[in-house]
């Protein structure tokens, strides 16, 4: 169905407006429904290609992609750490967790007090170290296409970041009621869902850039350096929030 860009009339089936006259293609307007940003890459994700979708959330310069799946991931990183709390897989936790995070939450006493002492450290944790995630993944994108002698903006960079944790994101999810029934087949989710989030990273980036050599090294060597910063804050906040 087509409008008059002109009067906003109806159009007849000739492409003629019968308030005004207006004939021209110029004057038609079409009206059609658009999918947003972070639906479209959703989309693409299952219907069409994982690469697809990490070119086309490159693509865009839209604040809702990683805002959205940077969300996400920061309430899917959370929720594996805050399901701890309840000891659900005792196992699977405290590989996730870490032996020390495992032993303070087995070992409280139980009284109301410690419980939300214990819940706020736990929410905080899960919360710091998952945007700190977020802001090197960033960071090693924003070198790899400076590799690439291209600039994208802070947005775009964000963007790429935040969807290639989409599988992640969603494997963290699904991990915790599959850890009820195995630990195992908890981790193996999660280890799934890591490497997912690692290909379509890296091949996704390619497909949104014309890289004149493989940026391979220089996201290992980014990669390597970010997982010394990780597990450098990941020790300082265990210190901090759990003695």
């Amino acid at each position: 169905m087509s409008y008059c860009s002109n009067c906003g009339g109806r159009l007849n089936d000739n492409g003629i407006c019968p308030n005004c006259g207006g004939m021209s293609e110029a004057n038609v307007k079409p009206v059609q429904m658009e999918d947003s940003d972070v639906l479209s890459c959703i989309k693409t994700f299952f219907s069409d290609s994982p690469l697809k979708a990490v070119e086309k959330a490159a693509r865009t310069r839209s604040v809702s992609v990683w805002v959205t799946f940077g969300s996400l991931f920061i309430v899917s990183f959370s929720a594996v750490s805050l399901a701890s709390f309840g000891t659900l897989s005792p196992g699977f936790f405290r590989e996730i967790c870490g032996e020390r995070i495992a032993s303070v939450i087995q070992n409280s006493s139980g009284s109301a007090d410690q419980a939300i002492v214990l819940f706020g450290n736990l929410t905080a944790h899960a919360a710091l170290m998952s945007i700190l995630l977020l802001v090197l993944l960033t960071l090693m994108t924003k070198i790899a296409f400076i590799h690439a002698e291209e600039k994208p903006s802070i947005n775009q960079a964000l963007n790429i970041s935040a969807f290639a944790l989409f599988p992640l994101s969603v494997t963290m999810l699904l991990a915790i009621p599959a850890a009820i029934i195995s630990s195992a087949f908890g981790i193996l989710l999660l280890l799934t869902g890591f490497a997912a989030a690692a290909v379509a990273y890296y091949f996704g980036i390619q497909k949104a850039s014309a890289f004149r050599r493989s940026p391979f090294l220089t996201l290992l060597g980014s990669a390597i350096v970010a997982a010394a910063i990780l597990a450098t804050c990941s020790y300082c906040l265990s210190m901090l929030f759990f003695g």
